[in-house]
Formats: structure tokens, C-alpha cells, sequence
């Protein structure tokens, strides 16, 4: 399973307008125990961010005032990685997510992103045994068994060939959380081939 976007994205994500006073959006943020809330108009379309700091550095006016308009946005179908990527280039904390037709339907956070990467050992290994392995047959389920200790991957038991090991160890380290794979998988030895006299 490739985690996306979508798949950590709080949605519906908490908005407020663009005439929506500052002390308000402050307190929807202190509510919420969030630090930003994106700004849409009148038919709903995203016209801004506004982020805690701004909103404490003017504590009056109108939302619209101080809004950061911007953006850098993502869609539900990205991977986490370009996500996070994404944030790091524009420096920003949070992405609003926007579906097919442009509208607003989520946002992520960098705490999104950074709960997918701490992920329990358990979790991990539920993935990799539970998705990974029964979506592969040919990759040996029911013959590989999985450990993970602190993020690190170790594979064991039996696989088909050396190729599919080859492919299952990618598989294994794309796995979010996966800090590393050890691989004690025994592959057959190649067949011999038969000679005629």
C-alpha cells in the first residue's frame, strides 16, 4: 500500500470566510486545537490561509485582511512523500487538499505526514503481512514471516526466486515507517539443466 494524501488528510477541513473577524477565527483555531483554517468565499472556493501567528500578530479586523492567498496546495491522490516534499520546498505546514474540480476537501498537516512515519512496529508489520504479502501471492504467503524492532524489517522463511525477493525487499522499504529490512528469506537453488547424451 502506497499511503496518500488523501489517506491522512483531516477532511471536511474546518474553514471560515474571508469576513470572519480575527478574534473568531482565533477562537475556532483554540477550539479546535488547530493553527490554521483555510479561507473560502461565497460559492465555497479556497481564497486563503489563515495561520495562528498571523491571526495573534493582528488580533482585529477581518480575516481577509490578513490571509496568506498564496497557496501551495496538493491533491488527495498524492503520495505522502511528495507531500512532504512539497512542504519543505515551499516552507509551509499545511497543504489544503483539492479535489477533481478544484474545490476544497481536506487538509494535511506536517503532523499528518509525521504520524504515518512514527508508526508502531505492530502497524508496520500488520501492513507489510496483512496488504503487502497477501496482495503479492507470488511473493510466498503464508511462507514469509515478518518482525519489525524499531522500524527495522526482518523477513524470513522462504520465497519463490531471488528476483521476487529482489522485489519484495523494494516493496518492504517503501513501507512508510520502515527504517530499514533484513532479509534472511532462503531462496531455492537454481534448477540444474538436464543433458543429453
Amino acid at each position: 500500500m502506497t499511503w496518500t494524501v488523501g489517506d491522512v488528510m483531516s477532511r471536511p477541513a474546518v474553514t471560515t470566510g474571508p469576513s470572519a473577524t480575527v478574534p473568531s477565527a482565533l477562537e475556532v483555531m483554540r477550539h479546535r486545537r488547530i493553527s490554521a483554517l483555510p479561507v473560502v468565499g461565497a460559492r465555497g472556493a479556497l481564497v486563503g490561509l489563515v495561520s495562528q501567528a498571523d491571526a495573534m500578530r493582528q488580533a482585529a479586523g477581518e480575516v481577509g485582511l490578513i490571509m496568506t492567498t498564496d497557496l501551495t496546495t496538493i491533491g488527495p491522490d498524492a503520495s505522502i512523500a511528495a507531500a512532504a516534499r512539497l512542504m519543505i520546498r515551499r516552507d509551509v505546514t499545511h497543504l489544503p487538499v483539492l479535489g477533481d474540480s478544484g474545490r476544497l476537501i481536506g487538509i494535511v498537516t506536517r503532523s499528518d505526514l509525521l504520524r504515518v512515519f512514527l508508526r508502531s512496529d505492530e502497524s508496520i508489520r500488520k501492513e507489510i503481512a496483512n496488504s503487502l504479502l497477501r496482495e503479492l501471492p507470488l511473493l510466498g504467503r503464508g511462507r514469509v514471516k515478518v518482525d519489525v524492532s524499531d522500524g527495522v524489517v526482518r523477513l524470513r522463511g522462504d520465497a519463490d526466486s531471488t528476483a521476487l525477493t529482489a522485489l519484495l525487499l523494494r516493496l518492504v522499504a517503501a513501507v512508510p515507517g520502515v527504517a530499514g529490512v533484513e532479509n534472511d528469506l532462503q531462496a531455492p537453488p537454481p534448477a540444474e539443466k538436464a543433458t543429453y547424451a
